[in-house]
């Protein structure tokens, strides 16, 4: 089953809004030290734009597209550990469909 962006982006936004922990917003309206972070992160993971980006009470979650095709989760190469661990992440998760990092 493939899903468009904007359907993700939908099906996160239901789910985050039923719990009322985290409302999605825009990359504008973070604070510098998150934008320098979710640049950090993109650029790590190669991508130009998130999917969606969450400020809630357990603080921020970037939401990336996975291009790995195929497999059931995000297979994370050396670097990408290596990068991961020097930045102020507070979890990460390679999910199917999409990469969320907490921060």
């Amino acid at each position: 089953m493939k899903i468009t962006k904007s359907q993700l982006r939908e099906l996160i936004r239901e789910e985050l809004q039923t719990l009322k922990e985290a409302e999605e917003v825009s990359f504008s309206d973070l604070d510098k030290s998150s934008q320098d972070m979710v640049q950090r992160l993109l650029k790590l993971f190669n991508k130009r734009q998130p999917v969606a980006i969450f400020d809630g009470i357990h603080g921020k979650i970037l939401m990336i597209e996975n291009d790995q095709h195929g497999s059931n989760s995000y297979r994370f190469d050396l670097n990408e550990i290596k990068q991961l661990s020097k930045l102020k992440i507070r979890w990460v998760t390679g999910g199917v469909r999409e990469i969320s990092i907490g921060f």
